[in-house]
């Protein structure tokens, strides 16, 4: 598949995202694709730990289905945990077992534009080889921290990344720009308009307790000319479903034409 595809595109605010969860269900493998989930994992863990990355077997949530109608979102989840979709969320697996169900799990992301019109993202160094340099504030939907009376909440899992990335209350108003199925899982978009400068957001970073993952905060200019020109230019260490909010979020704020023109143009 291509690094990511568009599944659903739209505007999508709180009161019109529904989510059925099925807690307690999980995929059932047959013991030589458990195997091969084993040893992916475990080569991951050692790339990881190579790399300077701390890593731990969460609990998270599967994408089983998704529908968009008359403006809504419905998504359908159940459990996986993290080292399945590691193992099963690559081209070696679906080549080795075409026919076996991937973990797909689902993550939230966000394009955040300051006052002074600028686009948010995160750079690391301390990368392997399913990280790249850039991203959007983004995050796994964990079901122990996001999901309240069996429901999940991607808002509520989208405010926590915002608060441990960036040590950032985010209070206003969130809006599902579409959903992407990336090279690693699906991922929900979003986009917000902050309160605050790029400036403020670096200070507020600096004098909170927030995770070690990001070594910078960067920004992109909030235009049509130069998000397309930042996506042209960093194809390759751009983590896909972060360039996949970046276009879904110019679609929302330059037009369909943009949206067009830069998709085409990949």
């Amino acid at each position: 598949m291509e690094e990511f595809v568009v599944v659903v595109k739209g505007n999508f605010e709180r009161n019109a995202i529904d989510v059925r969860y099925t807690p307690g269900v999980h995929i059932r493998w047959e013991p030589s694709v458990e195997k091969f989930i084993g040893d992916a994992w475990e080569e991951y863990v050692r790339s990881a730990r190579k790399a300077g990355i701390e890593v731990y077997n969460g609990n998270v949530l599967r994408l089983d289905n998704v529908r968009s109608e008359s403006g809504r979102l419905s998504l359908e989840l159940s459990d996986i945990d993290f080292r399945s979709c590691i193992g099963s969320e690559t081209t070696r697996f679906t080549a080795a077992f075409p026919h076996e169900p991937q973990g797909n799990p689902l993550t939230v992301c966000v394009a955040l534009v300051t006052t002074d019109r600028k686009i948010v993202l995160e750079e690391r160094s301390r990368i392997d080889a399913r990280r790249r340099k850039y991203h959007v504030i983004a995050g796994f939907m964990e079901r122990k921290f996001d999901t309240s009376d069996n429901r999940p909440d991607p808002f509520d899992a989208l405010r926590r990344e915002v608060r441990e990335e960036l040590g950032l209350i985010l209070d206003n108003a969130l809006c599902a720009t579409g959903l992407v199925r990336a090279v690693y899982g699906s991922e929900l978009c979003f986009c917000s308009r902050l309160p605050i400068s790029f400036d403020d957001l670096l200070h507020i970073k600096a004098k909170s307790e927030t995770d070690r993952e990001i070594d910078a905060l960067r920004a992109v200019e909030d235009s049509p000319s130069a998000v397309a020109s930042f996506l042209s230019s960093h194809t390759s260490d751009f983590v896909p479903s972060g360039r996949a909010c970046l276009l879904l979020y110019g679609r929302q704020a330059y037009g369909e034409d943009w949206y067009e023109v830069i998709m085409n143009s990949r």
